[in-house]
Parts: structure tokens; sequence; C-alpha cells
């Protein structure tokens, strides 16, 4: 390689669509020294993704290979194996982000001759489901995993034992990586921002304001909050639910929200490069996802100094101890949970700059998080 190339990191994730992992990786992306370190992408979609331009403003190229759906297994395979083996650079890393998935990525990483081959695991679940062949699918990618990677990371313990496995031998074998964002975004709140979004979203000063920043994916359990907004507004009238995002099952949500007459209140604002800010007119945060790793958005919302109410899906783990989450089932019954967000809005704020520290203690400043992947993928190597 060229002294004066930066060192090129091909990532996987599948797609660069907004969600947790790709925030995760932008957020790295950004910040990193893109003189010293760059990041390329595989896709296994042909559609244009949410952070496509951004990537190739900042040098990184996109590849597109045909998914396990459309071409089949071994296919799939050759063509990727070929993309990492025949671009402009000889990869030295590979950083691999979708789950079972990995298996088969970090095989053709191996084939194609690259010498670090790094597994992320992000949830702490499988949206494949349960069922015999799924079952059998997740035995075999494990396995391959296994054999193929060279480092294994996991933004959380929980999903480091569900993707690598629960057995100790194998709980020693990967390491967390926390999913670090910009603290400094957060550490200061403008009341004359948070009064101009609130002016400008139709919301008085005296309504009660609840979030949700997640992708509209069956995981993130949209229903779930609809129910909760249906059921509220027979105990209180002045309340807005703020759904920021977007995915495959936005326009269903927003039909529902016609069929149910909640226009009044539920506002979906789509995706937003101002969600740090947005999070600040925020009372409580909910999230009652079906299954999640270390939430990131979670991360944002102790950060923001948010107090939030979320499922027992969410691994207890996202809790940084500031006394700012409340677990409940989703098999309770939305009063209980009704119950508990009008609990938690009537509670004083969170100490911000005790959240703020306790994050840093913990690893989640991205600062931090970029001096250590950088450490990863330079390994021995001199990037001065």
């Amino acid at each position: 390689m060229n002294d004066k190339e930066p060192l090129r990191i091909l990532h996987i994730p599948g797609s660069m669509e907004v969600g947790g992992v790709q925030s995760m990786i932008m957020n790295l992306y950004r910040r990193i020294d893109r003189t010293k370190i760059q990041f390329d992408f595989i896709y296994f979609c042909n559609e244009t993704c949410h952070y496509d331009d951004e990537i190739t403003q900042m040098g990184g190229r996109i590849f597109h290979c045909p998914s396990i759906k459309e071409v089949g297994v071994i296919r799939s395979l050759k063509i990727l194996t070929q993309i990492i083996q025949k671009g402009k650079y000889q990869y030295e890393v590979v950083h691999v982000h979708t789950q079972f998935n990995a298996g088969l990525s970090l095989l053709a990483a191996r084939l194609a001759g690259v010498k670090k081959r790094i597994c992320h695991a992000h949830s702490t679940s499988d949206a494949g489901g349960d069922h015999y062949f799924r079952s059998m699918y997740r035995y075999m990618m494990r396995m391959l995993i296994r054999f193929n990677s060279t480092l294994k990371l996991a933004c959380g313990e929980l999903a480091g034992q569900y993707l690598y496995g629960s057995k100790e031998s194998v709980r020693n074998d990967f390491t967390v990586f926390p999913n670090a964002i910009d603290l400094s975004q957060y550490d200061f709140i403008d009341v004359n921002i948070s009064k101009a979004i609130r002016h400008k979203l139709g919301i008085s000063e005296k309504e009660l304001v609840l979030g949700n920043v997640s992708r509209f994916a069956e995981e993130k359990n949209h229903n779930f909050l609809i129910a909760i907004v249906e059921q509220l507004k027979k105990r209180i009238e002045e309340f807005k639910l703020i759904l920021v995002g977007d995915g495959p099952l936005f326009e269903d949500i927003k039909q529902l929200v016609k069929k149910k007459g909640l226009e009044k209140h539920v506002l979906f604002l789509g995706v937003r490069s101002d969600v740090n800010q947005l999070m600040n007119i925020f009372d409580v945060f909910l999230l009652p996802s079906r299954y999640e790793g270390v939430a990131l958005v979670l991360i944002e919302a102790q950060a923001a100094g948010i107090k939030s109410v979320v499922s027992t899906g969410v691994p207890k783990e996202v809790d940084m101890g500031i006394g700012g989450i409340q677990f409940i089932s989703l098999e309770n019954d939305i009063s209980i949970w009704i119950d508990e967000i009008l609990a938690e809005a009537r509670k004083p704020l969170i100490d911000k700059e005790a959240a703020l520290r306790n994050l840093i203690d913990r690893g989640y400043d991205i600062t931090e998080g970029v001096k250590r992947v950088a450490s990863i993928y330079a390994n021995d190597k001199q990037l001065t």
C-alpha cells in the first residue's frame, strides 16, 4: 500500500439507511482522521441509502452485492469475495455488522485474503424468527463467525452472548465496544431553541411531550406506542407524541393514526439531523421495542437528561445508573405503562452533569471511541 494512502476499512452493514448501527458507524466515520483511515461499504441492496451522499463526500466508496435471497448462497458468496478481492485496494480489515448473516461475509473476507476480520454484534434477537430452519441457519452462521472472524466485538454483553454464544469460554472471546456518541452535543441546553422548536411544531408550553426516535420496523413496536396514545387521551387531553424516523412501516403507522383519529396527538417528523435539540423538548422518551441491543438512542436520551420508559426487551445494561430509565414488560396492561409515564413526567429533571460524567466513565464518549477503533484497525501499523 502507498504510504500516502489511508488505511481502507471495508464495512459491511447491509445498507446505510437510518438506524442505530448506521448511526454508530457514521459517528466514528465523521470524526476519525480520514487522511489516515478511510471507510468503504458493501450493501446487499441496490437502492440509494440515506447516508450515501455523505459517505462519498468524505471519500468513501460504496459497492453493491446481490443478497442471498436474490441469487442464492453460492453466487452471493462468490460475488462478495470478488468485490473484496478485486477492488482498487487490498483490504487488510473488514468490519461486518449484519448479525448472523455476518458468517458468509467473514468467510468471503477470509477467502479474499483479508487479515483482520471483525464481527460486530448489535442486537439481542434475530428478526428471522425462531422456527426450525432459522435455528439451523443461526447455528451454521455462528460456526462460520467463530471460525472466520479474527476479532469479535459487541455493543453490550447480552448482544455478544446472543450472537457468539453464552458459554463461559465464548463470553471471554468477545470485547464490548460501547456505542459512543458526541457528548458535547448534549452538555448545553439552549432554552430559546427549545421554545422555537415547540412553536414551530405547534406545541404549547403546558403540553406533555412524549418522544420516540427509531426506525419504523416490526421490532420497534410502533403499534404499541399508538395504543398508548389511544388510552392516554382518555386521561389527559394536552399531550403530543413525537415520532422521529423512517422505515418500511412508516406509512402503515400513519394510516393507523388516521384510522384511530389521533392526528391531533401524534406528530411524524421523519428523519432529522437535530435529534439532540429535539430531545430537549421531550418530557419522557418511550421505547417499547420487542428487542434491542444497547440502544444508541437511549444513550443519547440519558446524555440529554431525559427520563425514559422502555420495554424489558431492552437490555438493562443500557441503564447508565443515573435513575433515568424505567423498564416495563410488554405483557403488562397499557394502563401500567401510562401510570409510569405520567409518574416519570412529574419527577425532577435528571442531573445532566452526573449523566455525562457517567457516560464518559463507561466509554461512551466519541473521542475515546474513535481512538479505540483506530487502534483496533491499525494494530501495529504506523498511521503517522
